[in-house]
């Protein structure tokens, strides 16, 4: 759960508001994104993510962001909800995939009350169910968002991993099981015992003492000898292992990963090591990547019901962008790297300004620098990869000096004798000039 909720919001993804067709410098976007930065700013909501819903989502499925107007702040505020507190009202045309409205149901103190949120209304109604008042829907959407799946066909890798945890701990007590019976004598009888209540003095048998303060009798010809169990340490370890390496096959990871002769390690024991996780990652950030405009989209329409913002919400594009590299990398060499494949026409040179100059800018930003860098280093000495090296400053290289004659050198390039001759004015013109 952890190790998921990091992958996916350890890094938080970018969200970017523009309005259709407008220039991404227009004044009227920055204003938008600045307001959106600061309410999910004061929302705390890198925090809010990665702490409550990523993990909520990975432990029970699902769960539920509310988006609402908060009078006393005059802020948009973003809460977590149980998933058990919010109930959905199906369309009986799609119930699995559309939802019609739905009871949101919180204890306020010591009472209970409940919502019933459509596209039109809001009812408050008692807990018999009946309404108590009802206010028109001014924001036109239901400002609830569902992270997560309801998918029950969807394997639960939670609910897999307790069970093989499970399984462990038993395989686990077996063993200590075996080393308990192996570090401490059995006793077993072999013949006879006298029990307390038969004369064990007059006959002259042999009598064998136990413990401090009892007696253990034996007949004539009787002993006692301990017992080796013959623990099959070995056996135990291998099933236990077997058992771990099914359980990582099922979970599409590599099992050399638990080789004792260190192929961990390796960098390919690694990286298969990591895909399970970045496949379930690439899953999970899509999906998340979706519903989060769904609650920027209940952003906007709070802020336009309540005057923050002058844009139609339907007319903000909306690009919520995850990072596509979270594991630990050689900057340094992995930027050399991508010169040499630029260089090679093995990567855009516009893909390499945004990855690695200007991570900011919009594609077509980019385009034109990437233009303006091609232009300057086909002036230049040095070349294309001098120029990728320069543009990591931000740094386009001037073009290099012209190069000088021999007698420019010598006399200087100012001296008349190598000046170009002037025009004769007494030349005629071309005719229709």
């Amino acid at each position: 759960v952890d190790q998921q909720s990091h992958f996916c919001y350890g890094n938080p993804p970018k969200r970017r508001l523009t309005i259709r067709g407008t220039d991404p410098e227009d004044t009227r976007n920055k204003l938008l994104q600045q307001g959106f930065d600061e309410s999910y700013e004061a929302n705390s909501a890198k925090l809010l993510y990665r702490t409550e819903i990523a993990p909520a989502v990975f432990t029970d499925r699902w769960t539920w962001l509310k988006t609402w107007y908060q009078d006393s702040t005059e802020m948009i505020r973003l809460t977590p909800l149980d998933r058990e507190s919010v109930m959905l009202i199906p369309d009986p045309k799609d119930p699995k995939k559309t939802f019609l409205g739905v009871v949101d149901v919180q204890k306020i103190g010591s009472e209970w009350e409940a919502w019933v949120w459509t596209m039109t209304d809001v009812t408050q109604v008692d807990m018999d169910w009946q309404p108590i008042s009802t206010t028109p829907n001014r924001i036109g959407r239901i400002p609830y968002t569902m992270y997560g799946s309801r998918n029950d066909r969807k394997p639960h890798p939670l609910a897999d991993a307790v069970l093989d945890q499970k399984a462990h701990i038993n395989m686990r007590s077996w063993e200590m099981s075996g080393w308990r019976l192996q570090a401490f004598a059995i006793l077993t009888l072999i013949g006879k015992m006298i029990t307390e209540d038969q004369n064990s003095t007059p006959d002259g048998k042999p009598r064998t003492r136990l413990g401090m303060g009892h007696y253990l009798q034996l007949a004539a010809g009787s002993k006692m000898e301990a017992i080796n169990p013959q623990f099959a340490v070995g056996e135990i370890r291998d099933a236990e292992s077997s058992l771990l390496r099914e359980t990582l096959e099922r979970a599409k990871i590599s099992s050399t990963t638990i080789d004792s002769s260190g192929t961990p390690e390796q960098p390919m024991a690694m990286a298969m090591k990591h895909m399970k996780p970045m496949e379930d990652r690439a899953l999970n950030i899509t999906m998340f990547g979706e519903q989060e405009r769904q609650t920027i989209r209940d952003w906007l329409a709070h802020a336009r019901a309540k005057g923050m913002i002058d844009v139609d919400p339907d007319e903000v594009e909306i690009r919520v962008e995850f990072p596509t590299e979270i594991l630990p990398t050689d900057i340094a060499q992995t930027r050399t790297l991508d010169q040499k494949d630029v260089a090679e026409f093995r990567m855009k040179g516009v893909d390499y300004i945004l990855k690695h100059v200007k991570p900011d800018a919009t594609p077509e930003q980019a385009q034109k620098y990437w233009d303006e860098l091609l232009e300057a280093a086909d002036k230049s000495s040095g070349g294309l990869m001098e120029g990728l090296r320069s543009a990591i400053n931000g740094n386009v290289p001037p073009p290099p000096p012209e190069q000088l004659s021999r007698a420019a050198e010598l006399y200087g390039a100012d001296h008349p004798a190598l000046q170009p001759p002037a025009p004769d004015p007494t030349e005629a013109a071309p005719a229709g000039v």
